[in-house]
């Protein structure tokens, strides 16, 4: 089955309000997530404004039209997961991606927009020394990160031994002698994959607990790929393998 943000029985708020202008995330929100604007504030003039404001009155979400270009939405605090209950909803095949302190609101909503399309269960993030969920990861994910269930956790190390003991296979991007293309690596129920941040890659204490290390494998003259270039090859690669069900759409 679907996980579903309804039933987790701890959600942790963000403690400051967003604020996007994004019309492809905004109409994304009023279709698939309209409990999550607050207030939409409308200007200009147009047919994708009024698709927007005729959206917005079906989803009954409380419209301020104002002389002004352009859209803005105020959204309510993004939903964080809690573990406990996160983990118990998840169906027996399972892709999970762990993020190990990224730092760039444009990586980590184009990775949220890619893990959302693939059906992937949810993300994980290190409450310290990281990005959140931010205005921009909102755009760059064109709204789908509302629709991603998406955990903060004190210790990476710990969810991951975590992870193990719930069954999942642990693989990790890495390179070196150990590193492997991922079609060397078995077919598994549970997956999490690892991905480290944009300057200095996964951590070596991550490293060592990975089950599986893996790269992409480059034929070309560029040398490497930007984190969520790489983290959209392999959540394709490793979702194909799972035909993992989608997680539903949170509400609050």
């Amino acid at each position: 089955m679907p996980v579903s943000r309804d039933k987790w029985s701890s959600i942790s708020l963000a403690s400051h309000e967003l604020e996007i202008t994004s019309a492809g995330a905004i109409e994304h929100l009023l279709v698939h997530r309209p409990a999550q604007i607050r207030k939409l504030i409308v200007g200009g003039r147009g047919p994708r404004r009024e698709n927007i404001l005729e959206l917005a009155r079906r989803a009954g979400v409380a419209v301020e039209e104002k002389n002004q270009e352009g859209l803005r939405a105020l959204l309510n605090p993004y939903p964080y997961a809690d573990l406990d209950r996160w983990l118990s909803e998840l169906p027996a095949k399972a892709l999970v991606v762990v993020l190990d302190h990224l730092e760039d609101p444009q990586n980590f909503g184009a990775i949220c927009r890619t893990a959302e399309a693939l059906g992937v269960n949810g993300a994980i993030i290190p409450k310290d020394r990281s990005v959140e969920v931010t205005a921009g990861v909102y755009h760059a994910s064109v709204g789908g990160v509302a629709n991603l269930p998406i955990v903060k956790v004190t210790n990476l190390s710990a969810t991951i031994k975590r992870l193990r003991d719930e069954g999942f296979w642990i693989v990790g991007t890495a390179l070196g002698e150990k590193s492997t293309a991922p079609a060397q690596v078995p077919d598994f129920d549970r997956v999490a994959l690892v991905l480290g941040s944009e300057y200095s890659g996964m951590s070596e204490k991550l490293v060592d607990k990975c089950d599986w290390q893996v790269n992409v494998p480059l034929v070309g003259t560029v040398p490497s790929l930007n984190v969520s270039a790489a983290a959209a090859i392999l959540l394709f690669e490793f979702s194909k393998r799972l035909s993992v069900p989608p997680s539903a759409p949170p509400q609050q």
